[in-house]
């Protein structure tokens, strides 16, 4: 018997294997784009949902490791709504370049 077969691997849509999936992300940076098997409505609501505790996973591991260095950070009140307008900066330049006529 080899010693995947030994490992039993939580059954996906589980709490378990959320857990998993989200602590794989933590380790790797790496995660289903599709998010299959996370829960949700539809592909939107799933996609949100799963990206939300997966960034939310990072900032408090991120603020977890930081907690030795004695600096103060301030994390506002509405993260992800900065989150989703510093990724939208790209975009925003790509669009001032080109101007709008290009659009």
């Amino acid at each position: 018997m080899t010693a995947e077969r030994d490992h039993e691997q939580p059954k996906i849509g589980t709490s378990e294997w959320l857990d998993a999936e989200v602590h794989r992300y933590l380790a790797t940076g790496d995660y289903d784009g599709t998010f299959a098997g996370w829960p949700g409505e539809n592909f939107v609501d799933v996609a949100q949902r799963a990206t939300l505790r997966l960034r939310t996973a990072l900032l408090e591991e991120t603020l977890r490791r930081a907690e030795g260095f004695g600096i103060q950070v301030t994390v506002p009140d509405d993260l992800h709504a900065c989150i989703a307008r510093r990724a939208a900066y790209p975009r925003a330049g790509e669009y001032i370049a080109r101007g709008p006529a290009h659009t």
